[in-house]
């Protein structure tokens, strides 16, 4: 299993959990609920081992290992709201296990949502299983907490269908932003949607608006750099860096923002959780595999 960070709208043809109608209107009303308790709730570690502890006895190994990459950590420690992830070599236990995992996930406000196909697109000449991954109560939070002009809040009881509105409802309101003057004339239209899928992500603001502002110059790489987020190496996977503009080096609230994700993934990766299942033989070889770039 590995990861990507490359949009924010969940795959066209894709396989929600499944879902009774009763089901759905009580998942609505967890969500409401979380979206009010979550405003007041610190991103921890704590909340990634809570979560992965209950579901460690109850999903494939090879699933539980792979939702403990950087990025996906990120998520369930309220973090971020919103990534990609993707298993390599997809067999149909893999499937089924997935969607295990997703109905799970439920009970904690986190949609997974899980490719009807396998792509193939050559990533290591194999075939992958993508799917998408969204804490809906962060992504309220963050909605409300951007200082960019034109976000619209989100409401998470309004479920993935609702996020695929929000965005398209963004964009539009940052195009009348753009068009007023409240946006960086740097900005392309064409990018405005990346600011979106950027707050999705949990980037800083600032990040966001400095890397969109440069992305379009001719000689973009003398003028952006990536951030170097400490234990975001600890398996060989996509890793949960942005760029943002050189201007930006030594920004207190981006350096702020590093440190905080950081923190996490140390707090997370040296838990005794963490450190406990790298001995089960149950996971052992399969993280050790994942570490070292073989699975």
């Amino acid at each position: 299993m590995s990861s990507t960070e490359d949009a924010l709208q969940p795959p066209k043809d894709t396989t929600p959990p499944k879902d009774t109608t009763l089901s759905d209107s009580l998942n609505r009303i967890r969500q409401d609920q979380a979206e009010v308790s979550v405003e007041a709730r610190q991103p921890s570690a704590e909340r990634a081992v809570e979560i992965l502890d209950d579901l460690k006895e109850r999903i494939d190994p090879e699933i539980l290992a792979g939702l403990c990459h950087p990025n996906i950590v990120l998520i369930l420690t309220g973090a971020r709201a919103q990534t990609e992830d993707y298993i390599l070599h997809p067999t149909e236990r893999d499937r089924v296990a997935l969607e295990k995992a997703a109905d799970l996930l439920q009970d904690y406000g986190i949609a997974l949502i899980i490719d009807n196909e396998v792509d193939t697109r050559a990533i290591d000449d194999a075939e992958i299983l993508g799917f998408f991954i969204v804490d809906l109560a962060i992504l309220a939070r963050a909605s409300r907490s951007t200082t960019i002009p034109g976000i619209i809040p989100y409401g998470a009881s309004t479920g993935v269908e609702g996020m695929q509105a929000w965005v398209q409802d963004c964009v539009r309101s940052l195009e009348a932003q753009s068009k007023e003057g409240h946006l960086d004339k740097k900005i392309s239209q064409e990018n405005l949607v990346h600011i979106v899928v950027g707050i999705a992500k949990g980037y800083p603001d600032k990040a966001i608006l400095s890397y969109l502002c440069n992305i379009d110059d001719a000689v973009t790489a003398e003028h952006v750099m990536s951030s170097d987020i400490e234990h975001a190496d600890e398996y060989d996977c996509p890793q949960p860096n942005y760029l943002y503009g050189n201007e930006l080096l030594n920004d207190p609230d981006v350096l702020s923002h590093q440190q905080m994700w950081a923190k996490l993934l140390e707090d997370f990766y040296e838990s005794k959780w963490h450190e406990d299942i790298k001995t089960d033989p149950r996971y052992k070889q399969i993280l050790t595999k994942q570490r070292e770039g073989l699975g």
